[in-house]
């Protein structure tokens, strides 16, 4: 009878540990080996250093991981992922009952969890020895009451385990790995995760603390006898030897227990050698102590002494009941402490260029570049910089496998921020005080692809998350092509186009997101996906394109629709504010409201009336004109003078100027002047409302706007700025309904009026007075909008104040959309607990 085999955490500590020794194991016969990875880069590594054949698959996607169990026959599941929720593992022994029923062979699930989930920490009795070999384990488990949830959460995903197993016809096997120790052997994680919690916290605190008041002793097991016992029972299996299994199923991989005092010890006078902490002493932790190691490792103060200590009696006898010798003594975690550092130090070195802490350089400069002075007062922990899909895979598979991402632990500190081009005005909403920042800045590849039948035969662009739009168009003018993004050179491509996203070419286009054919998303659980608008998840697509950057998981790359596209005729005419009624008249014209046929495809126009701090008010328009251009005539022949103006503008050029930059140009060239009006390293505010675009509601926006003057004009470094943006059907008309989530109908040929305000100041102690005068003007228009029956719900997120509320704006239909998608993605809801920046799905 052969048995095909599936490995999950092939890249892991122990996932890549237990594939390297495979080969030779002398196992009994078997049929096929895969390998569940993230990546293809993992998967090649998995195909030729184990022959193992590689399943890129989310785990999320459970119908898919039942039918691909049942298309391969699997019948051996090593789980080795998420030892503490019970949401996938289901959908693996589900295909596995399949199986069975169909081929009427046993079929077998090795679930891995954790010696914490039998000790004090989890409400179990630590009175005597507690053996893995114990008939009332399971009840045991089921009956312990304890105050850390994870530790609950834990021992219900065991029990859920051997239950759905047993309902299935499945033999379930509960594998509890201990403190485990010593060099991994695999391609990825090669380093225990315990032993470096105690190295990274003893290095904040230039010391090494204890965190129980007594000395309590912990299982212990070297990395290469715990993968010998799962490979021993393997052998058992393979054999068609019965073994324990079900509620007779624990094996505990431990060789002995060490207190944690002497752990410490070892490890304290290891790291003294290298002048890493003070001396080579152990001290007492104390509240203080635990909240700054606490800091250290990502996690609450109480959650350290779970990670650090505790009491655990379980006590391994039953991988000895069945011929599993392990090869190192307890005491030889202390022999080879030294060496132990000596190889954390190095994977903490091979990692320190993309890791940036306090006082570095590297850190101070990425607090420097945000947009927004609220965002840089922030003090991360540290800054993460990945440069690839990779890095942010184990990134988030670190941060996610920590406690604190449990569910009942949303306040704990190993929460984070996701960082593109950090061109936000409130603070939190790409940095984070105590967390980790994710710094996406170097994923900054951009390549023109050529059309496929992958990309629907449309020529589109990959654009990495970390670009700006001014890299963009920088590598797009030189090839006569651009695409329909950001407005200002220094936005980031991530955040503008996942929340929507204006553009130059948006009339003839649609939103940027609209022109978002494809992603490369890392998601919760560490899975490296492509999601695209034909075969593969275009439902998921959709709900990025406005859903914002962080209620789903990281977008490394996105595929976006490029098109033919020379130089544009575009800049800025500047006229005084005595002009305002002809040039809200002008406006009104341009957008047009009545039809979408009467709108011309390639305008783009911001009107904008403005208040600077010892300059006074002015009115800009900024125009861009995509289409082509007609030659300047002289005498009826062509002349070498600039194109005349598009016609679409002359009741602009009517209007008395100060003066004008426009000219024809790159788009990269105009994407920079229209960044100049927003420097960076100000506090800054957006605040956003929509309305119909008809003379009185636009006169009565520039009252409202000219009488809050009052209040904010003797304001240092004050920017008061208004800025009237059309939305009209031509825009949200280009794409279906349900290709984004933002709402607006396709079938609708009413214009509208994106209205915006933008405020710049120099000091903290006027952001109240700032905000609340701005409250106070968005409520007037408001307020005028619905007298005079202008006003829209719609709420455009890039421009969005943190009190305010764009995605519930997109409608019921459209929320509840999002998050039955965000439980389809992120069963486990880490990014709605863990990242609390952006904008997240109203619940």
């Amino acid at each position: 009878m052969s048995h095909n085999i599936l490995i999950t955490g092939a890249s892991g500590y122990l996932g890549g540990t237990l594939l390297a020794r495979w080969k030779n194991a002398n196992l009994p016969s078997y049929g096929k080996l895969y390998a569940l990875v993230r990546s293809e880069e993992q998967g090649n590594q998995v195909e030729k250093l184990y022959g193992a054949e590689p399943l890129i698959l989310n785990v999320s996607d459970h119908e898919t991981i039942t039918q691909t169990i049942i298309d391969r026959e699997i019948t051996i599941v090593y789980y080795l992922i998420d030892a503490y929720s019970a949401k996938h593992q289901p959908a693996f022994i589900k295909g596995l009952g399949e199986v069975k029923k169909r081929t009427g062979k046993e079929v077998h699930f090795l679930h891995t969890t954790g010696s914490k989930q039998f000790s004090r920490h989890a409400g179990v009795s630590v009175d005597q020895a507690l053996l893995d070999t114990d008939p009332r384990l399971y009840d045991i488990q089921k009956a312990a009451k304890s105050r850390h949830k994870f530790a609950a959460e834990s021992a219900n995903t065991n029990a859920t385990i051997i239950d759905t197993a047993e309902a299935h016809g499945v033999r379930s096997y509960i594998f509890a790995p201990c403190l485990v120790y010593g060099p991994g052997e695999g391609f990825g994680n090669q380093t225990s995760i315990q032993d470096v919690d105690i190295v990274r916290a003893a290095i904040k605190m230039r010391r090494v603390h204890k965190v129980d008041m007594d000395d309590p002793i912990w299982p212990v097991c070297h990395i290469a006898d715990t993968a010998n016992l799962y490979l021993h029972i393997l052998r058992k299996i393979l054999s068609a030897e019965e073994i324990g299994h079900g509620k007779n199923g624990f094996f505990l991989a431990s060789s002995g227990s060490v207190t944690w005092n002497k752990v410490y010890g070892a490890m304290a006078k290891a790291l003294a050698k290298r002048g890493l902490v003070e001396d080579g002493n152990v001290v007492q932790a104390d509240e203080e102590v635990l909240a700054k190691m606490g800091e250290a490792l990502g996690v609450a103060p109480d959650e350290v002494q779970v990670l650090l200590g505790g009491r655990c009696m379980f006590t391994a006898e039953h991988g000895r009941k069945i011929g599993w010798e392990p090869m190192y003594p307890p005491q030889h975690i202390l022999d080879v402490a030294d060496e132990e550092v000596e190889s954390i130090m190095k994977g903490l070195k091979g990692r320190s260029d993309k890791i940036s802490f306090p006082k570095t350089t590297a850190y101070e400069a990425s607090q420097k570049s945000y947009f927004a002075q609220q965002n840089s007062d922030l003090q991360p922990s540290c800054v993460v910089s990945p440069d690839s899909a990779e890095d942010v895979s184990n990134i988030i598979t670190s941060l996610v496998t920590t406690v604190s991402a449990l569910p009942g632990h949303e306040q704990a500190r190993c929460q984070f921020a996701i960082r593109s081009g950090g061109h936000n005005s409130f603070g939190g909403a790409s940095n984070i005080q105590h967390g980790i920042t994710i710094d996406l800045r170097a994923l900054n590849t951009i390549k023109v692809l050529a059309p496929s039948t992958d990309n629907g035969n449309k020529q589109t662009v990959f654009v990495g998350a970390g670009a700006t739009w001014g890299d963009v168009y920088a590598h797009l003018d030189p090839l006569c092509l651009s695409v329909a993004g950001g407005r200002a050179a220094q936005v980031g491509v991530g955040g503008l186009t996942l929340g929507g996203g204006m553009s130059y070419f948006s009339p003839r286009y649609g939103w940027t997101c609209d022109s978002m054919v494809g992603v490369e998303i890392v998601l919760a659980n560490g899975t490296i996906a492509h999601w695209d608008e034909e075969t593969h998840h275009p439902e998921w697509l959709a709900a990025l394109r406005g859903g914002g950057n962080s209620n789903f998981g990281i977008i490394t790359g996105f595929y976006l629709r490029v098109f033919p596209q020379g130089p544009i005729y575009g800049g800025s005419i500047y006229c005084s504010t005595d002009t305002i009624d002809a040039q809200l008249r002008a406006f009104a014209e341009l957008a047009d409201p009545k039809a979408v046929s009467h709108y011309d495809e390639n305008a783009s126009l911001i009107t904008s009336f403005g208040f600077a701090g010892g300059k006074g008010a002015a009115v800009v328009n900024s125009i861009v004109y995509t289409g082509k251009l007609e030659k300047a005539k002289k005498n009826g022949e062509d002349s070498q003078q600039p194109p005349s103006p598009p016609a679409v503008y002359n009741a602009f050029f009517d209007i008395p100027q100060l003066f004008s930059t426009v000219r024809v140009a790159p788009v990269y060239e105009i994407s920079l002047e229209q960044g100049s009006f927003s420097q960076n390293g100000k506090r800054q505010l957006s605040v956003v409302t929509t309305h119909d675009a008809t003379v009185p509601m636009l006169k009565a926006t520039y009252v409202r706007w000219n009488t809050s003057l009052t209040a904010v004009q003797d304001v240092p470094g004050i920017v008061w700025s208004i800025s009237l943006e059309p939305l009209p059907a031509a825009i949200y008309a280009r794409a279906p309904k349900g290709h984004n989530v933002m709402g607006l109908p396709s079938d609708s040929e009413k214009a509208l009026v994106v209205t915006l305000l933008s405020a710049t100041w120099d000091n903290a102690a006027d952001d109240t007075r700032v905000e609340e005068t701005a409250k106070s003007l968005f409520a007037g228009i408001e307020a005028d909008a619905h007298e005079l029956n202008a006003y829209h719900p719609f709420v455009y997120l890039n421009y969005a104040a943190q009190w305010q509320d764009p995605i519930a704006s997109y409608g019921p239909e459209n929320v509840a959309r999002l998050r039955q998608i965000s439980r389809e993605v992120d069963p486990t809801g880490v990014f709605q607990r863990l990242v609390p920046g952006g904008f997240k799905i109203p619940q």
